[in-house]
């Protein structure tokens, strides 16, 4: 499976056998992040997508100012980073840590999560999901 983002569209497609399948955010209405089953979830301009090594998907929400983690076996979605709202704040987990438009992450080889915290001037290092 091959997964895209639809930025204009705000949703995730999965492409697999050649069929192209919307998979979170099936009205492709933009919106606040919010966790819950996928295809009704909203998303804002999302810039960025990767995958780890459990198959999970990992969305840059960019105007949302999160990175959010989609379950394919799950098919849901949850906030991984951020809340929603632009910050600078740096907590103690990911919970408590704030973005301002992020546009890359990535697990390292060295099994930890990388955040391109665009806005903010840096690059957060924390453990993968």
């Amino acid at each position: 499976t091959i997964y895209a983002l639809l930025r204009g569209g705000h949703a995730l497609v999965a492409i697999k056998d050649g069929k192209v399948n919307v998979v979170v955010n099936k009205a492709g209405k933009p919106g606040p992040a919010t966790d819950g089953p996928a295809a009704d979830a909203r998303m804002l301009g999302p810039k960025y997508v990767t995958m780890d090594a459990k198959g999970n998907v990992l969305i840059l929400d960019t105007e949302n100012h999160c990175l959010r983690l989609y379950d394919p076996v799950k098919q849901t979605i949850r906030t991984i980073v951020g809340n929603g709202k632009k910050g600078s704040a740096v907590g103690a987990d990911w919970a408590g840590t704030q973005l301002n438009r992020p546009h890359g992450a990535r697990v390292g080889p060295d099994g930890r999560l990388y955040v391109t915290d665009t806005e903010n001037n840096r690059i957060l290092i924390g453990p993968a999901p």
